[in-house]
């Protein structure tokens, strides 16, 4: 007979069974269904035949099969009819999305939530890509999470969501369902890749460039000028004077200091315009006030000694009561010119960062729209300069974000305006040679970039092994570094770690790969034999200074019946002990003698 028995979820998640009136039979008494797929057969009668059965299943996103069944007097029949329905999955808690450390430009890891009791089979990723509404589904899902390298740089992706699939096959027929979307939908950027070809350049300017350069980008002015502080009984009005009008003018009316003719040059400050005393043109110091010609010969002890007794501040040691003298250190013009290209497609990117770093301080930071490639600014103090460019992306809701590849350079100017270039080369053919137990040499083969000097790197690998109470070593216990390529005091019986790098003033290159360096140790000293028994002897000997080792091991030189000839075979080890009692066989004692 043909049945009308239906099966379905409803939107709860729950299996619903339902019996219509072709399913009625007079001599039948009951009715239930039988459910499988859970750990165990479940049959679950039905209460009133004109009302839906209603069955909670504990999976979610899995195919149960219900069947039909009929009491027939005591027991029930088989399924007169069996039907499949695939529960639908509970939705994904929550989601997050992180870069891809080996590629960020383009890949990027998804981590879902999924609720317990769940059985999914794929994973539809629903996002917004510019303007059009994209799809994926994806399966390779481990624990939660999965990578996916196909997104393009610098976009920004929107409206993210995760949706569960769960899939099956039933006689051929396919049962697909999808879960509900509850999460909040997320908002992801990839990096953008990094310009390229990143060039600069660093031109000394003159005076006249550089007021012209000033006055182009509408800056300050290209020499720096002193300025008249007033005193506190009298304001004055500040008066300024270009710098090179009081370097040049040897008529001025107060002193000039000079500590350094070729690199320093020294700013004034004027708390009085009424001195009229003139300064001697060759002197480095300033003329004592109100020295007896009788004190002539002893005018620069005197006036120390007196300054140093009169004055109220701590470290003053010459009379300067009328001028405070500001020391600052003048580096020539100098112009840095950067210019690169776009970084490579398909890169969604709206401009470019400039970050200038002094000495590790942030000197100066620009941004700059996706059309201009270069960008200039004038360096007005020495130090190591560091300057990066990154590319930047920020249209649309996702979060700005720069590229993170290192792009930067690094250079150094000299208070004189020299350049000295980063060294991005490692050293190479690194070697060391033993001289004797205690000092090695260290060579390296010639370096293509230019630099002024190296460091050759040491470390003792077998100083922390043992207890500081028991340790024979005290140099190269931490890293050591020298400008000379000997190594003295070294210790026999230890191993050493040598590493060099070649310098450019203060820039130092990346290290070479490490030499390992094992130094023979130093034999005992004063070995006595002591015969004890006629099969037993004392060893005793002295224990050697200044050499590393952790054990003694004891050789014995005996005729060998076996292989007909004389030869030294290990017959002990033992600890860093004075002295040891070894038992040896009468033969072995006999040669040995």
């Amino acid at each position: 007979t043909s049945s009308a028995f239906q099966v379905s979820t409803n939107q709860e998640g729950l299996i619903v069974a339902t019996l219509e009136n072709a399913d009625l039979q007079d001599n039948i008494t009951a009715y239930a269904v039988q459910v499988s797929g859970e750990p165990r057969l479940v049959l679950v009668p039905f209460i009133n035949t004109s009302e839906p059965l209603l069955f909670n299943a504990s999976f979610h996103g899995l195919c149960y099969t219900v069947g039909l069944l009929v009491k027939l007097g005591q027991s029930w029949s088989r399924p007169i009819r069996s039907i499949a329905v695939l529960t639908k999955p509970l939705p994904v808690r929550a989601a997050y999305i992180s870069d891809y450390k080996e590629a960020p430009e383009t890949g990027v890891v998804f981590d879902i939530d999924p609720p317990i009791r769940t059985v999914f089979s794929r994973v539809n990723i629903s996002y917004t890509e510019g303007q059009e509404r994209r799809s994926m589904l994806y399966k390779d899902f481990y624990k939660g999470k999965t990578v996916f390298k196909h997104w393009l740089p610098g976009m920004c992706y929107r409206n993210i969501t995760f949706q569960l699939i769960s899939e099956a096959t039933v006689f051929q027929t396919s049962l697909i369902t999808l879960s509900d979307i509850t999460h909040t939908p997320l908002h992801h950027r990839t990096v953008p890749y990094p310009p390229l070809n990143i060039s600069h350049k660093i031109i000394a300017l003159n005076q006249r460039a550089a007021g012209e350069f000033h006055n182009k980008e509408g800056g300050r002015q290209s020499s720096r000028q002193a300025r008249d502080v007033p005193l506190m009984e009298e304001p004055q009005e500040q008066e300024t004077q270009p710098e090179e009008e009081i370097v040049s003018n040897e008529e001025e009316t107060t002193p000039q200091v000079f500590f350094s003719t070729t690199q320093n040059v020294t700013e004034r400050v004027n708390v009085s315009r009424n001195q009229t005393e003139e300064p001697e043109p060759q002197s480095y110091w300033l003329n004592p006030t109100e020295i007896s010609p009788a004190d002539r010969d002893e005018e620069f002890v005197n006036a120390v000694v007196s300054e140093y007794e009169d004055s109220n501040e701590p470290g003053s040691a010459m009379a300067v009561p009328t001028e405070v003298l500001v020391l600052a250190t003048r580096l020539p013009p100098i112009l840095l010119e950067l210019r690169w290209l776009p970084p490579r497609p398909p890169t969604s990117y709206d401009g470019f960062n400039v970050y200038i770093y002094r000495d590790g301080n942030s000197t100066e930071t620009a941004t700059v729209d996706e059309n201009t490639h270069e960008f200039f600014t004038e360096l007005t103090e020495p130090g190591t300069y560091r300057v990066q460019v990154t590319t930047l992306s920020s249209s649309g809701d996702c979060e700005a974000r720069e590229s993170s590849a290192d792009t930067g350079f690094t250079f150094y100017l000299s208070p004189t305006g020299e350049l000295l270039e980063e060294l991005r080369e490692r050293p190479q053919g690194v070697s060391v040679r033993l001289l004797d137990s205690s000092t090695a040499a260290v060579s390296w083969a010639p370096s293509s970039q230019n630099h002024n000097g190296s460091l050759v790197s040491v470390l003792s690998t077998t100083c922390l092994k043992p207890s500081l109470s028991q340790r024979m070593e005290s140099t190269y216990c931490r890293e050591e570094n020298s400008t000379s390529d000997v190594i003295s005091n070294l210790t026999p019986g230890a191993q050493y770690r040598v590493v060099v790098y070649h310098t450019n003033g203060p820039l130092i290159s990346p290290p070479s790969e490490p030499v390992i360096i094992d130094i023979e140790p130093t034999g005992v000293r004063e070995l006595t034999v002591y015969p004890l028994s006629p099969t037993a002897v004392i060893l005793s000997w002295q224990r050697p200074y200044h050499v590393a080792f952790r054990k003694y091991i004891l050789q014995t030189f005996f005729f060998n019946p076996v292989t007909l000839a004389s030869e030294w075979t290990t017959y002990y080890e033992i600890a860093a002990t004075a002295s040891v009692i070894a038992t040896v066989v009468m033969q072995r004692l006999q040669t040995l003698s």
